[in-house]
């Protein structure tokens, strides 16, 4: 039964692509008459000075403070740092902080969360400083029991510390938290492979390209139904793991708690470091491979009103399958990040449980109500 219902903020709550184009001409603004850095000179360094700060410091919390990032700007033109490292910080983050947009039904489900009693948690990439700002001015503070934030991890996410101060503090096991963000190796990836159940959520303004590809996806490729696919519906289904058809296991990095075990012609076992309690099990009528540590993709979204699974295979143009690897994520995952566009990668990455609007949260918390 999922407990806790943690989100990612930034481009998951509400829109952080254009607020950060905001923040960024903004930021021009004050640096070309000073600078002489116009939009497209000052997008650059921003870039830059991004890549620099994290290369030199890790993926850490701090790496994320614009004051930090300018600041080193500064220092590597050899500028004067006062008084522009913090009227430059001062002036992005006026750009972003007035021109967020709110993703779509997040205050009504937050309502809808609460009356369910589930807890509700932010586990976001950033200092936390901003992150308060930007909650409040969203109208979205008063929901929170409880934030995570990467300052006080320790870590970024995947990171596994990550994780386990999210389920820590939402006073459960990971396996009965939810983890919801837009990222599909920092949130989805890491999530899962810290034994939460978790969905890949693709916001309004990332879905022409996520949707492109669905008419073909599998028309046209009959043979990507192979490998790493199931091949029988799972609509019914509200877990967000599947375990693999070899003898019925559940993956290891799974937790199991609350969550619905599904079992192929086989009687399956759990994993031995995993907690065994109440676990529903749930047969499929014909298995199909699924691959290990991967959940199949259909399971809350299901279908596009056209008998097809309303994701398509997608290419690493299309910027949604970033090419990164991590110690903490799942091999096979990390592996077909790689290489996005291999037919083995797309299989699995086709597989990972994804909803399109944040009103589907409370139906998948019910599913397993019920």
């Amino acid at each position: 039964m999922i407990k806790a219902v943690i989100f990612d903020l930034d481009n998951t709550l509400y829109n952080f692509d254009a607020a950060n184009e905001f923040g960024i001409r903004a930021l021009a603004a004050y640096t070309e008459p000073v600078f002489g850095w116009d939009y497209p000179r000052m997008k650059d360094l921003y870039e830059e000075s991004r890549e620099k700060l994290t290369e030199r410091m890790g993926d850490v919390g701090s790496a994320h403070n614009r004051l930090l990032r300018f600041q080193n700007l500064l220092e590597e033109k050899k500028l004067p740092l006062h008084p522009h490292a913090l009227e430059m910080a001062k002036a992005y983050w006026r750009g972003v902080l007035d021109n967020m947009a709110l993703s779509p039904g997040a205050r009504e489900i937050m309502e809808e969360l609460r009356r369910m009693g589930v807890r509700i948690g932010l586990g976001t990439d950033m200092t936390v400083y901003m992150q308060y700002e930007k909650l409040i001015r969203l109208g979205l503070m008063e929901y929170m029991d409880f934030i995570v934030s990467s300052e006080e991890a320790g870590t970024d996410k995947p990171g596994n510390a990550f994780f386990m101060l999210c389920a820590r503090k939402a006073g459960c096991l990971p396996g009965e938290c939810l983890f919801i963000g837009d990222n599909i190796v920092r949130d989805y990836g890491g999530a899962a492979a810290a034994g939460m159940q978790a969905r890949w959520f693709i916001p309004p303004w990332k879905q022409k390209n996520h949707l492109r590809h669905s008419e073909t996806a599998f028309a046209d490729k009959p043979s990507l139904a192979q490998p790493g696919m199931a091949q029988t519906s799972t609509a019914q289904i509200s877990t967000s793991q599947i375990g693999t058809a070899k003898s019925g296991t559940v993956h290891p990095g799974i937790a199991q708690p609350g969550m619905a075990q599904i079992s192929t012609a086989q009687p399956g076992t759990l994993h031995p470091d995993r907690a065994k309690t109440s676990t529903e099990r749930v047969d499929i009528e014909q298995p199909g491979t699924v691959h290990p540590g991967i959940a199949q993709h259909g399971t809350d979204s299901e279908m596009n009103g056209k008998g097809k699974p309303a994701s398509g295979f997608l290419t690493a143009a299309d910027g949604l399958f970033p090419k990164e690897a991590s110690k903490d994520l799942e091999p096979a995952f990390a592996r077909a990040l790689q290489d996005p566009e291999a037919l083995e990668s797309r299989a699995v990455l086709d597989a990972v449980p994804r909803i399109f609007a944040l009103s589907e949260i409370p139906e998948i918390v019910r599913r397993q109500r019920s």
